[in-house]
C-alpha cells in the first residue's frame, strides 16, 4: 500500500499548527464495480480531522492502480490499513 502514502498531500499550512504524533486506521473495500467504498478512519474527530481529507485523496487515488483495484475487488475483503503520521515543529 504504498500507493497511500506516496498520495497522502496534506495542507502544510494546517499542519504547521499542529504538534502530533499518532495514528489512523484506514478502512474501505471496492465493490464489485471497482468502487472504493465504506471508507473510514479511526480516531476521534478532533484529533485527526486535518489530516483525513488528504487520506481521502490518498485513498481514492488507488483507482490509478487497475491490478490492486481488480485484486481487491475479487478478494472481496475489507481493507484496515494504519497510516501512522509524526507532525513536529
Amino acid at each position: 500500500m504504498n500507493d497511500l502514502y506516496n498520495n497522502y498531500h496534506p495542507d502544510s499550512v494546517a499542519l504547521s499548527k499542529f504538534c502530533k504524533i499518532g495514528c489512523v486506521f484506514v478502512k474501505f473495500k471496492v465493490n464489485e464495480q471497482g468502487e472504493i467504498a465504506n471508507l473510514s478512519f479511526s480516531g476521534d474527530v478532533d484529533s485527526t480531522q486535518f489530516i483525513i481529507g488528504a487520506l481521502t485523496k490518498a485513498v481514492r487515488s488507488l483507482k490509478q492502480d487497475a491490478e490492486l483495484i481488480n485484486f481487491l475487488k475479487k478478494s472481496g475483503r475489507t481493507i484496515i490499513q494504519p497510516f501512522m503520521y509524526n507532525y513536529q515543529a
